[in-house]
């Protein structure tokens, strides 16, 4: 989730989010997969992830990186994994 903005919920929605971003520039995302944990259908993946954003000409998006860490919850739902639940927790301190 960006700062200031409500959850994006559901596939459709986030894909639409990022559709639109995806217009605004270049995003390079590094992701660092550190542990894995599960039981039957559920796994908890913990790791480190690094973003920069290079903004286009028409961007409202400013330039910006970040670093942190992240926690996926992974279900197996219909013979497949997917991502129920995804928190990122930046290092980078808040600019006023």
């Amino acid at each position: 989730m960006a700062p200031n903005q409500a959850p994006t919920i559901g596939s459709n929605k986030i894909k639409e989010s990022w559709e639109q971003a995806m217009q605004f520039g270049i995003w390079e995302f590094t992701l660092n997969t550190k542990e894995v944990k599960g039981a039957n259908n559920i796994a908890v993946e913990l790791g480190e992830y690094t973003l920069k954003f290079t903004p286009n000409e028409n961007s409202p998006i400013p330039q910006m990186s970040d670093k942190g860490n992240y926690v996926v919850l992974w279900e197996k739902i219909d013979g497949e994994w997917k991502a129920v639940w995804d928190a990122p927790v930046s290092e980078v301190p808040l600019v006023n």
